[in-house]
């Protein structure tokens, strides 16, 4: 795996994402950024990471970023989450 892209389908789902971008941006490398119609962001893996995460089943890693967003405050119909392989 080599990161994951996040699609906000709501404003919820924006204001969400944005909070936790902002408190892990060390961490991702921002590749993407669109804004139509609603915002859309890749998050590629850095270094140790990308090794780290090429040990986690892709399914524990979506699992763990849609719990992250709900317990901001966001719900499923907020966003859509997939892994870039």
């Amino acid at each position: 795996m080599k990161g994951f892209k996040i699609v906000c389908k709501s404003e919820r789902g924006e204001e969400v994402l944005l909070k936790d971008v902002n408190a892990n941006k060390k961490i991702f490398k921002v590749e993407i950024v669109k804004e139509k119609p609603f915002l859309i962001v890749e998050f590629m893996l850095k270094g140790f990471l990308r090794k780290a995460y090429a040990q986690v089943p892709s399914e524990s890693v979506v699992d763990s970023i849609k719990k992250a967003m709900i317990s901001h405050g966001a719900t499923e119909q907020d966003f859509e989450i997939s892994v870039i392989e």
